[in-house]
């Protein structure tokens, strides 16, 4: 009997602390392809139909999208596909369903408390990880397609540009009117900055030709924390030449 009353004590303190948190949900519309999702400027190294990221303090957050898209080969690359303010709820599961085709975005809003019951996780891993010692937040990850606890995901380290230091960039770079000039502002603003590979493909999308994604995207190589990712950059191009050309590069500086 008192093992139980501990264990009680121990689920409604867990509870308690989450009632200060929210949890974001997101989905595509369609539910059948596969998506990672960023908040804040954390990327999440998890892929699903269905991803739910847990220990939020409520308020509003940057949500970013990728879509998981198959070329040819059978090479999956995330594109970016969503990137906007998404607000939460004290105690509340706030859910994104997004329409790849429309651009519309539902948002629909749950009681935590329910979404925790119906899940099979264990309580410390539905209501977030207390282990946390160094005062950062540590996001409980959920793969929704999978409810066992290995479904668990840790954000890949975003090395040092922010979110806000990536929106501030994208403005910088959009007043330039060629490639030459969007380039050099580029290599002046990153030269003391470390990103991700995902962080590379969106940026190659700034620029207006193919030649100048491929010059980016070696010059970029040695600021790139997650270079075990980077040959995914090779289905952003169009032209064989251009994905022949990025995929000798990444095999010659392995």
């Amino acid at each position: 009997m008192k093992k139980v009353l501990v264990l009680t004590m121990l689920f409604v303190a867990a509870f308690t602390r989450s009632e200060g948190q929210s949890m974001l949900k997101v989905r595509l519309k369609d539910n059948t392809q596969q998506i990672t999702v960023a908040v804040d400027g954390r990327y999440f190294n998890k892929r699903g139909t269905s991803i739910t990221v847990g220990d939020l303090p409520y308020g509003t957050h940057n949500l970013k999208i990728y879509a998981v898209v198959y070329n040819r080969r059978g090479r999956g690359h995330e594109e970016l596909v969503y990137n906007d303010a998404v607000k939460t709820y004290n105690g509340m599961l706030s859910t994104v369903i997004f329409d790849l085709v429309t651009g519309n975005r539902d948002l629909q809003e749950t009681e935590m408390s329910s979404y925790v019951a119906n899940h099979s996780l264990p309580v410390q891993q539905q209501l977030g990880n207390t282990s946390n010692t160094d005062n950062t937040q540590d996001n409980t990850v959920y793969d929704d397609n999978n409810t066992s606890s290995e479904s668990v995901a840790t954000p890949v380290a975003m090395g040092t540009l922010t979110d806000e230091k990536s929106q501030s960039l994208k403005t910088k770079v959009a007043a330039k009117t060629t490639d030459t000039q969007k380039m050099t502002v580029l290599k002046d603003e990153l030269k003391n900055e470390k990103i991700s590979t995902i962080q590379v493909a969106d940026m190659m999308d700034w620029f207006s030709f193919e030649a100048s994604k491929l010059d980016f995207a070696k010059w970029a190589y040695n600021i790139t924390e997650d270079k075990e990712y980077y040959s995914d950059l090779i289905a952003k191009f169009t032209y064989k030449n251009y994905q022949e050309d990025l995929d000798k590069f990444i095999k010659g500086n392995h």
